[in-house]
Parts: C-alpha cells; structure tokens; sequence
C-alpha cells in the first residue's frame, strides 16, 4: 500500500519526510551521530546450524544494474562474495553466521556492535539513481535518537537504516543537505525485506514484513539536485559511517541478501528480487 507523506525541513542542513496529512513531526535525528565506538574484532565464526556453501553464490540476475549483491554463502568467513560479476567483495570481521526462515531456509550474517562488514571505495557505486534492499531481522531498538544502519554508500550518499521508533529511513546527501524518507515499521524478531530507492526528485521507503507480498510504501520528494559521490569512505553493511568514516551505528541482529542496483526497481521488482511468493 503506497501512502501520502509530509515533506518537513528540520534545519538548513538536513530535510525529512514521513507518513502523515497534516500538523508537526519529530525532527530528524543526528545523520551524524555515533552511538558506538569502532572495535577490531575477531574474525567471523562458522555455526553449526549451517550448511556447508557452495564456493561462490552468483545472485540469480542477469539484471545489468545490480551493483552489489551479498548473499553471506561464502566458506571464507572473513569474506562476503559479491555476487554481481563486480568483485566488489565485503571484509567481514566480528558477525556469526544466522539463518533466515523467510521465506525460505537460507544462511544469513549476525551482526553486533563489534562486526564490521567494508566495502571499498568504488566508482560503481557512484550512483544518482539507486536501489538498496536487505533483508533485515532486528533483535532491539536503537537506542534514543539514534540509527540502525543497514547500508551506508560513502557516508549517507544513499543509505538505509532503522530508526529508535523501528522505521525504516532512507538517506540521500546532496551538496548541501542530507535528505531522510521515513517508512514504515519493522518488527523486533521479525524477518523483512526493506529497499529504499531514489530517482530525483523522488526517493521511497518499502517494508515488505514477515514474507507479505504486500509492502508499506512512503515516497516523498527532494529537491532533485544531484547527489553528492565525493566521500571516499567506501560502503558499510550492517552501520552507517561516523564522522571519521568508521563503522558506527551498528544493527543489532542479522541480515542477508544485501543488493545495490544502478535504477530503482519497481514493487513488483523488489518483491520478486526478494524471493517473495505471490508478487
């Protein structure tokens, strides 16, 4: 279900929108805020829950304008293979192999605030028009006025989070300001399929919940300048980047199926990409 929502400008740096008809909103919280601090942490660690991975996971595409694609099948666990053709290979440290049941039994990545999952800087993620999808099982909230993050492209270029409410934020950073869509809900203990996708001026946030078909959808619009790639800080999965350009924000709980695509796919799309029966 696609909803009406509330274009705001909460400073003269940083602009949100969420779902509503009229009246106030929260201001947005710090895009910059750091709620942790950075660890090196041990490498990942196999579970016995899992079964053994093919070599390479190849995602099931032969779509042209998918950037990223990490699946978390890979047998060397220091490493999340990039499924897309790119070789834009993931470093992983601190995280522990999960399984996601939705909609159907695969391997997934756990997360705490010791992972880091970096990517390095690329020119093909320098991107004007975007999709991020992840599947996403959160085990608690941020904590107050903080993130979640879940996909960081050079430091709220374009990213996705949860915020201390459980909705999903989308990020885009123009030269001078930083914008956030906020969608709809998420659950603790909950699988969901969350994607934000951005084509100027419009930028959307999707949670399809618990293996539903039927997603909720926000979509509001920027001001349609183009986006700011100048950050060298690369890409991070499972956080968003502080001020240094270190892993921060980190989720709490596991994910999988992490893609970036040079377009923005349409519901039926990102339903379908998501593995999602009845889209």
């Amino acid at each position: 279900m696609r909803h009406a929502i509330l274009l705001i400008i909460t400073s003269a740096t940083a602009c949100s929108f969420e779902l509503g008809a009229t009246g106030g909103v929260d201001a947005s919280p710090n895009v910059e805020g750091d709620d942790s601090t950075s660890v090196d942490a041990a490498p990942m660690q196999d579970g016995a829950q899992a079964d053994a991975p093919p070599a390479q996971v190849v995602c099931t595409t032969s779509d042209g304008s998918l950037k990223l694609c990490l699946e978390f099948e890979d047998p060397a666990l220091g490493t999340a293979l990039d499924g897309s053709g790119l070789a834009h290979h993931a470093a992983v440290s601190g995280a522990t192999v999960a399984t996601r049941e939705i909609p159907s039994t695969s391997r997934a990545i756990g997360v705490t605030t010791t992972a880091a999952i970096m990517i390095p800087d690329t020119t093909d993620l320098d991107l004007q028009t975007v999709t991020m999808t992840a599947w996403v099982q959160r085990s608690s909230l941020p904590t107050n006025g903080q993130r979640f993050g879940i996909v960081d492209v050079g430091r709220r270029q374009a990213a996705l989070a949860i915020d201390d409410q459980g909705r999903v934020n989308c990020f885009v950073k123009t030269s001078t300001t930083i914008w956030v869509g906020i969608g709809g809900s998420t659950a603790a203990g909950e699988w969901a399929l969350l994607a934000c996708t951005y084509d100027a001026p419009t930028l959307c946030a999707y949670s399809f919940r618990n293996g539903s078909a039927t997603p909720s959808v926000t979509c509001g619009e920027t001001d349609g300048e183009t986006l700011d790639t100048s950050s060298s800080a690369g890409s991070t999965i499972g956080a968003l980047f502080d001020t240094s350009n270190n892993p921060s924000s980190r989720l709490k709980g596991n994910l999988d199926s992490v893609r970036i695509y040079s377009r923005t796919l349409s519901e039926t799309e990102l339903c379908t990409a998501g593995g999602l029966s009845g889209c």
